[in-house]
């Protein structure tokens, strides 16, 4: 839903600050629901569908839209990992990426190609919640570097 989001927002020209405006919330939490830390109320959907009229938000509601659900509840409580094991796991998690590119690129799916599908299948919600670590990792950093 976050991206759906992000996608809807951007393909109207709309800011997070005016998603602000629009439905009230503070501008941090607009960005929790951009990043997918928190669940988008209807209340968000609503403002967003009067204001564009985009068919994906309908799609979000019915179900048309693929979704992967990754657990990030609370995630910076959780015991992170290294900064080098997170650096090490996204590495492998672009190259798999990249052969996904190389996929899309050629434009014909064969034998190989389908078991880097069923790898990126297995694999997609720990990208996002490496991507999600490495995240807070870089907040924590950053937030400690200005104290």
């Amino acid at each position: 839903d976050c991206l759906v989001l992000s996608e809807v927002l951007e393909a109207h020209g709309l800011s997070p600050k005016w998603l602000k405006v629009a439905t009230g919330r503070s501008l941090s939490q607009v960005y929790r629901y951009l990043s997918g830390e928190a669940t988008i109320p209807s209340l968000v959907w609503r403002a967003l569908y009067a204001k564009t009229r985009d068919g994906r938000i309908i799609d979000v509601f019915v179900g048309e839209i693929p979704s992967v659900l990754v657990d990030l509840t609370c995630m910076p409580c959780r015991q992170a990992p290294s900064i080098n094991d997170l650096v090490k796991a996204r590495k492998k998690q672009i190259a798999c990426e990249q052969e996904m590119l190389d996929i899309l690129a050629d434009g014909k799916v064969d034998r190989h190609d389908a078991k880097c599908v069923e790898r990126l299948e297995r694999e997609f919600s720990e990208m996002i919640r490496t991507q999600s670590q490495i995240y807070y990792a870089i907040k924590r950093a950053y937030e400690r570097s200005r104290t």
